[in-house]
């Protein structure tokens, strides 16, 4: 009996249980949300004068050395600054003064006057993008104009972006005629203060001092003609007709001392004599006694002949003598310091060399630093 072996394979099934476990969410009742708004503000930023200086018109920067000359132009720049932009800027004010220390930037006078303070403001409006004005104040804060006395605003120059934050400002400005000298050596000088303000009052300045200011003087003769009427040969101290106050009236315009000086000359300026009209005789001017076809001029201050206060007037080929010395600084501010001088004039004449005629000729006044 044939027994065939058989193989009985036996599969086994694995079968994998998987837990699945089930998360169910919790719900979270009643909740809200909020919010608060907050805010912060930037300051207003005060404007800052950057920088100042001057120049010529010629652009030279005006130094210590140089210092200025009154009756002259001369252009103040200045630099300003503000992170609001300078549309902001409302007014910068200018200071100018002398002091009689030079060592730092002094106080300023208690009032503007044309010898020895001056204020100058620059106002526009703000958030205009628009030019503003100069203008000369006084200590009152009241407008003067463009001119004080012979100090005078002749020019200006804008900013032409208003958006930015820095720019600059230019105003030419033409120096009194008396502003104070200051220019001899002593320790005294101008100071110059500058402060700009933004429209809500906030300010910032710069100030710098040493500033020279030269010696200035200019003489006018009021009485233009004279006259000694008719004299005698072999006369002394004739004195004049015409003007009918026997003195020929002098203004002298200065910002410091200053001397009035004298010659003589005939009416070209040119020549010691003095000249006939109808026979062209020379009447020599000289400085001795006058000898025979000589003359001699002589001036003082009050009217008194030889009361020991006579100057010879030089002839022309001499220079200029000396016969007045002025008073320091100006004494007039309604005439911008102009001080008014009388001169008395004489006349000697030599015993013979002239014929009867009409002699004319000239004297010269020159005013020079005291």
């Amino acid at each position: 009996m044939n027994f065939r072996k058989r193989t009985l394979t036996i599969i086994i099934t694995a079968i994998l249980l998987i837990s699945i476990v089930s998360v169910i969410p919790v719900s979270v009742l009643g909740g809200t949300e909020s919010s608060g708004t907050g805010t912060f503000q930037i300051a207003n930023q005060a404007p800052s004068v950057t920088s100042f200086h001057w120049e010529d018109t010629t652009g030279n920067t005006v130094t210590g050395e140089i210092g200025f000359t009154p009756n002259t132009e001369y252009w103040l720049i200045i630099d300003v600054s503000d992170s609001n932009s300078i549309d902001d800027i409302v007014e910068i004010k200018v200071q100018f003064f002398y002091d009689t220390s030079n060592a730092a930037v002094g106080t300023p006078p208690t009032s503007v006057s044309k010898q020895q303070y001056v204020i100058l403001k620059y106002t526009r409006s703000a958030g205009t993008g628009t030019a503003g004005v100069w203008k000369f104040y006084d200590e009152s804060d009241n407008e003067l104009g463009t001119t004080y006395g012979s100090w005078s605003i002749t020019d200006k120059e804008d900013p032409t972006d208003w958006t930015l934050t820095s720019g600059t400002f230019k105003v030419k400005i033409k120096i009194g005629k008396v502003a104070h000298e200051a220019n001899t050596g002593n320790s005294d000088d101008w100071d110059c203060i500058i402060t700009a303000k933004d429209s809500q009052g906030d300010t910032g300045s710069n100030q710098a001092y040493g500033y020279k200011i030269n010696w200035y003087g200019e003489i006018t003769v009021i009485d233009t003609s004279f006259d000694f009427g008719t004299v005698n040969l072999d006369s002394e101290n004739n004195q004049l007709s015409t003007p009918a106050d026997k003195n020929v009236d002098l203004k002298v315009v200065a910002n410091g001392n200053y001397n009035i000086n004298v010659k003589a000359s005939d009416s070209t300026g040119s020549n010691d004599y003095w000249v006939g009209d109808t026979y062209g005789k020379h009447a020599t001017i000289v400085k001795n006694n006058p000898d025979s076809g000589q003359i001699r001029l002589k001036v003082d201050s009050d009217g008194t002949p030889n009361s020991n206060d006579e100057v010879v007037i030089n002839p022309q080929s001499l220079d200029y003598n000396s016969w007045l010395t002025g008073q320091s600084g100006p004494t007039n501010d309604d005439e911008d310091g102009g001080q008014v001088h009388q001169a008395y004039l004489y006349l000697d004449v030599g015993p013979g060399g002239l014929l009867k005629d009409t002699y004319r000729g000239k004297v010269y006044f020159q005013v020079e630093n005291g």
